[in-house]
């Protein structure tokens, strides 16, 4: 799936939805956080990520442009230069977080196929660094499409729990791969 055809079916969602699967995507990169230098880089990088589930699916618009804003004045995303250790995933982890908390936006669909595309860049860096396994790609791209249409109705909380156990099922099976990596 291309970023225009993702933009083109995110477009029946609303906006904490959309949220919602950009939140997911960025949950697939959470193993590249035992990577960083500090353990409390990516214990920063996992609770903005809960801050900012909580506030999709309750809809606060207005906790998620502060979480935005936050992360756009921490230190690894201020930087001229994208670092050149493994805080480039912490960088790329938030990144692809903006991305979703910013498809909540009314005109946010473009920010999700970005999203998408941040996380597959750097599960692509992950395999050219030695992971013994393709990961992200059409596979990644087939959950996201199928969350999409999921989500286009009402749904309940266990559907969205359900929906959430497979891309953290996707996170699971790509951890090992991600760990045997030479980051």
């Amino acid at each position: 799936m291309n970023d225009e055809e993702l933009t083109r079916q995110a477009e029946i969602l609303e906006p904490s939805k959309r949220a919602v699967i950009g939140l997911l995507v960025t949950s697939v990169l959470d193993p590249v956080l035992d990577h960083l230098p500090e353990p409390e880089q990516g214990q920063k990088a996992r609770a903005l990520w809960s801050a900012a589930w909580q506030a999709a699916i309750s809809q606060d618009g207005a906790r998620l442009e502060k979480l935005q804003a936050e992360i756009e004045d921490l230190d690894v995303m201020l930087a001229e230069d994208e670092p050149e250790d493994t805080t480039a995933y912490e960088a790329d982890f938030l990144a692809a977080l903006l991305y979703a908390i910013g498809s909540y936006r009314a005109t946010g669909t473009e920010d999700l196929g970005w999203c998408l595309e941040q996380a597959n860049d750097t599960l692509d860096f992950v395999v050219r660094a030695g992971a013994p396994a393709s990961l992200g790609g059409p596979e990644l791209d087939a959950l996201v499409s199928e969350g999409i249409a999921e989500l286009a109705i009402p749904v309940s909380d266990t559907q969205l729990a359900v929906l959430r156990d497979r891309f953290v099922a996707l996170r699971d099976q790509y951890a090992p791969a991600i760990a045997a990596a030479s980051l």
